[in-house]
């Protein structure tokens, strides 16, 4: 830097050439260019230590918010990537869906037609069991109905005699007699 000497030297020069006349106003400049060169002399170390501080505070940070920026980036890349891969397995989804209904709506059909045939079948099995039942009861019913009759008219041609009942008798002697 510039020598406090040639300096003070310079300064003498001056004031003794009248040059530089010495009143408030410069003695206050002088005393302020003096405070400065003293503390720039005194203070850059420490000055230039707490910028260099400084900077490589706002260095980092802005190191620290780019890293931040770029994870947000990235996981603003990865939600738009699974967005899209979301659309693409709704649509598979989709694709799976329809044809997993084809499948189930041919094989309900035939399952409702192999169900309905054999409840059909059991049904159609039951009634015929049933009618054969009936069958079987309506012969049972007819054949003691023809036998009380069958009684009743013996009963009515022996011990009551009733002509009517008897000339029904011999005729149907008659029948049997030409059948055999």
């Amino acid at each position: 830097m510039i020598n406090f000497s040639f300096l003070s030297l310079t300064f003498l020069f001056l004031v003794s050439q009248n040059i530089l006349l010495l009143n408030e106003e410069i003695l206050i400049l002088f005393c302020f260019i003096t405070f400065c060169l003293l503390t720039f002399n005194r203070l850059s170390e420490s000055v230039s230590l707490d910028f260099s501080d400084r900077s490589t505070k706002i260095q980092q940070t802005f190191i620290e918010s780019l890293n931040q920026v770029e994870q947000a980036l990235f996981v603003n890349s990865k939600t738009q990537q699974k967005f899209k891969n979301l659309a693409l397995d709704f649509k598979t989804l989709k694709n799976h869906f329809v044809s997993l209904n084809g499948a189930i709506h041919n094989k309900l059909v035939v399952f409702l037609i192999k169900n309905s045939q054999t409840i059909y079948l059991s049904k159609l099995m039951f009634t015929q069991r049933l009618e054969q039942q009936t069958v079987k009861l309506l012969a049972l019913l007819l054949s003691k109905k023809l036998h009380r009759i069958v009684l009743l008219r013996q009963f009515y041609v022996q011990k009551l005699k009733f002509a009517n009942f008897e000339c029904f008798y011999k005729i149907s002697l008659r029948e049997y007699f030409e059948t055999i």
